[in-house]
């Protein structure tokens, strides 16, 4: 089992802060699908909370994965895109650990469009984490908004700040984080998405992928995170009304790691 904390403690340092580890890794075509309608899913609004706002239709997703090569080191999460007025909001709950340690959090966020071009969205996410005898909690706000550049072109800024309990920021457990991303999609056929973000006092960091339709059947995606020194390629078939989706995210020092995402509807 200390090789379990090696590698937790490995993964941190590699920059999983900028995603939590209750918060799986193959939920990242998601984020990056936040800026493209037709390709997002419950998850997508942890991009950016902006991207809630708009008529949309009821979604949902559960996702869950092995991190790297420790059988006892993964993370599961549960997501949910609830329309409201026009708008949305979006929970998400995820937990994620290994022998001996574990985290939980706990997200909500609202999104309100702005005319046609334009829409905010504010959320909140509560996190714990530790061992049985000894847990802390830490809270953060996350804002967020969108610009239609094009038809088919969304640019998005977000921004997550955490919440201090007493004295400073490190008190409270968390790190800022600064988002800019761009997202360029023909719907029903590909999309392109480009997210640069600065996460606490690390250097800033690159997440790219694209994702393509073949035949209407299939999805195929792939894409790289520099934050992570990682890349992932992922594959998704219609399956009773919904998306499966088979992913491998392949870090360049701890190896695979495979992870399942259904979402609801399969768009």
């Amino acid at each position: 089992m200390k090789y379990t904390f090696l590698f937790a403690g490995l993964l941190f340092a590699c920059g999983v802060g900028a995603q939590p580890m209750t918060e799986p890794l193959n939920t990242r075509p998601a984020l990056l699908s936040a800026l493209c309608p037709f390709f997002r899913n419950a998850f997508s609004f942890s991009g950016n909370p902006a991207t809630l706002g708009g008529g949309g239709k009821l979604m949902l997703a559960v996702a869950g994965e092995r991190r790297f090569a420790l059988a006892e080191l993964g993370s599961y999460g549960l997501a949910a895109r609830l329309p409201l007025a026009g708008n949305g909001i979006g929970i998400r709950v995820g937990q994620g650990g290994a022998a001996g340690w574990s985290a939980t959090s706990v997200a909500g966020a609202y999104g309100m469009q702005l005319g046609t071009l334009a829409a905010l969205g504010l959320g909140f996410v509560h996190t714990r984490s530790g061992t049985p005898a000894l847990r802390s909690g830490s809270n953060a706000v996350q804002a967020g908004a969108t610009i239609r550049l094009r038809p088919q072109a969304l640019f998005g800024l977000s921004a997550t700040e955490p919440l201090p309990r007493t004295g400073t920021k490190e008190a409270a457990g968390g790190e800022a984080r600064y988002t800019m991303a761009l997202g360029w999609e023909e719907p029903g056929q590909w999309m392109l998405g480009l997210e640069l973000f600065q996460a606490g006092d690390r250097r800033p960091a690159l997440s790219a992928g694209f994702q393509l339709l073949a035949g209407k059947v299939l999805r195929f995606g792939a894409g790289i995170d520099t934050s992570l020194s990682s890349m992932y390629v992922a594959a998704a078939v219609p399956l009773a009304g919904m998306l499966l989706q088979i992913s491998v995210m392949v870090h360049r020092q701890l190896g695979p790691t495979p992870g399942l995402l259904l979402s609801y509807p399969a768009q």
